[in-house]
């Protein structure tokens, strides 16, 4: 159980790291093919703020949760 509490933990951290990258360091070439999209201009850099605005929140749930459940476990 404690396996799957940290590889929750580390999913969490991943999907956050990935969100700060792209939300507040600008790193669009994480977002699959959205640097050819926006030269194309099929979409706005609106677009990747939002992609990576929801991966660090959900990447920050994902993780306090995992932490959570690792210090109030039973």
């Amino acid at each position: 159980m404690l396996v799957l509490k940290v590889l929750a933990l580390s999913l969490g951290l991943k999907y956050a790291v990935s969100g700060y990258l792209i939300h507040f360091r600008k790193k669009y070439s994480l977002v699959k093919g959205f640097e050819e999209e926006l030269r194309a201009g099929c979409k706005k850099e609106s677009y990747a703020n939002r992609i990576g605005l929801m991966e660090f929140v959900v990447g920050i749930a994902i993780s306090l949760a995992a932490i959570a459940l690792i210090i109030f476990d039973n």
